[in-house]
């Protein structure tokens, strides 16, 4: 079984940047990978990723883990000033209902509860501040749908900090693992670093990179497959990949591949005119990987900030949670004859649109494209 990769960047208008993974998880069966590069297109048919779901590592035992990420066994500290922080955080999102918590639902679980339990026992919040997020500042670079993975989501909050915090740990890691302590196996805080007050998480990234794995089967690409054969499939593929949403992207692509829609769907469908459904790819597999920021005021980031991503021990903690806990999980979906897979085929055989609406469509763009350069002539004048 073969699975393709594709890598986007969402960022304003700006271009599409596929590349590989190239971090695998230890004592595992190995499948291989295709890479889609905007490139080179003479690839590799394979690259060595884990497989099988009975050879993937267990679940960590959660007592073990959190022996393991808490340095001397230290489960809470003892606060001594509040100090606005920026927290990297990964999380594997199989079992839980998106980032946001939400209030209105006792029975529902998001990261977010897990976070907020596991900072209140750590010591970074009090007791007062418990149940309501805004009284610390609480601020996201981004949220995650439902069943959508990170490792690199970005959270700010004004926390109750231990004496000397970074004197000896300037990336924020033993801060993190008492924290770590307290949270399932499946999410991790990588680094707590201290932020100027005016860092906003939410409006200064700039751009999210996403990583969406499929089976290849999905494209077309079998084991018997020639090297010819695999780049036209891929090449197919990706000239139909577009800049929007990436479930969306890549669900429109694999629906043009099988003929589902036509080509011209998705000129179509990104002009300003437009409302047109289309398809939603499975979120099992997708994967929030990086962020970029970039401040609207220059003093508001503090350059510690750049420790998430130039910090070689905290991208060694990233690779390890992504080879040992994350990737294993994904892994497990990217079998095309798991029911994700089988019930979204099914659905997006009824994604097809008749030929008198798409020819309809068609009409009303290009007469929509007609009055919109006659406005711009006109307003040259």
């Amino acid at each position: 079984m073969a699975v393709a990769m594709a890598v986007a960047t969402a960022h304003l208008r700006f271009s599409l940047f596929p590349s590989k993974i190239s971090h695998y998880p230890k004592n595992t069966r190995r499948l291989p990978f295709l890479k889609i590069s905007p490139i080179i297109l003479s690839l590799p048919r394979t690259i060595c990723v884990s497989s099988s779901s009975t050879s993937i590592k267990a679940e960590p035992d959660l007592a073990e883990a959190e022996s393991d990420n808490s340095p001397n066994n230290q489960t809470r500290w003892k606060p001594i000033t509040k100090r606005k922080v920026a927290m990297r955080v990964g999380y594997v999102g199989t079992n839980y209902r998106g980032l946001q918590i939400q209030r209105d639902s006792a029975s529902t679980i998001t990261i977010e509860d897990e976070l907020e339990n596991a900072i209140l026992k750590a010591g970074g919040m009090l007791e007062s501040n418990y149940g309501n997020l805004h009284k610390v500042g609480w601020r996201r670079s981004s949220r995650t749908d439902k069943g959508v993975h990170s490792l690199a989501t970005v959270i700010t909050m004004k926390m109750e900090i231990p004496d000397g915090a970074w004197e000896e740990d300037p990336d924020g890691i033993a801060l993190a693992d008492v924290i770590n302590g307290h949270l399932p196996y499946n999410i991790r805080i990588f680094s707590i670093l201290p932020v100027n007050k005016r860092f906003d998480a939410r409006n200064e990234c700039i751009s999210r990179k996403y990583v969406y794995l499929l089976p290849a089967e999905v494209i077309g690409i079998g084991n018997a497959s020639s090297p010819e054969a695999i780049q036209s499939h891929v090449k197919e593929f990706r000239d139909t990949l577009q800049l929007f949403e990436i479930r969306k992207m890549v669900g429109t692509a694999v629906a043009v591949k099988h003929a589902l829609l036509p080509k011209d769907i998705i000129k179509i469908s990104l002009s300003r005119y437009s409302r047109i459904v289309l398809p939603l790819a499975p979120c099992e597999v997708l994967v929030l990987s990086s962020n970029e920021f970039s401040p609207s005021n220059t003093s508001a980031l503090n350059l510690e900030l750049s420790r998430f991503t130039r910090s070689t021990g905290v991208q060694r903690r990233v690779n390890d949670f992504y080879s040992n806990v994350l990737l294993p999980e994904v892994a497990k979906f990217l079998d095309p004859s798991k029911p994700v897979w089988r019930v979204w085929l099914d659905y997006l055989d009824q994604c097809s649109i008749p030929d008198v609406e798409m020819n309809e469509l068609r009409r009303a763009w290009t007469q929509w494209q007609e009055n919109s350069n006659s406005r711009q002539q006109k307003t040259s004048y």
